[in-house]
């Protein structure tokens, strides 16, 4: 980054950093449904990285979207950004009204043509 000095990890925080990324991986592995998953991110998040007090993720599908804060005030924020049709959480969604091009639309890459279906 530009302006970002960076500074190379001692031994010390190297194995420090190390065992708190191999204890996300373990609690991320754990069974549990999507919902559960995205709520131990959230709270990962938050224990995790240093100055980060709150946090939330939005999941986004066709027809739903959901959201999993760290706190009422994350979830506050999250509906004024749903009701405002503005902010980050909702530019995801535009992806989905993208038209892709689809395999049968491709007329043009028949079998012949070298391309993997």
């Amino acid at each position: 980054m530009h302006g970002t000095k960076r500074t190379p990890l001692g031994e010390e925080s190297a194995a420090r950093l190390a065992g708190q990324l191999a204890d996300i991986a373990r609690l991320l592995l754990l069974p549990g449904t999507v919902a559960q998953t995205l709520h131990r991110i959230v709270g990962l998040s938050v224990a995790s990285i240093e100055g980060c007090d709150e946090s939330g993720l939005c999941e986004s599908t066709l027809d739903d979207r959901a959201s999993v804060p760290s706190s009422p005030q994350i979830a506050e924020l999250d509906r004024l950004q749903t009701q405002l049709g503005e902010g980050p959480a909702l530019m995801p969604s535009a992806a989905w009204t993208l038209s892709m091009p689809r395999t049968s639309q491709r007329a043009e890459d028949g079998p012949d043509s070298g391309r993997s279906p």
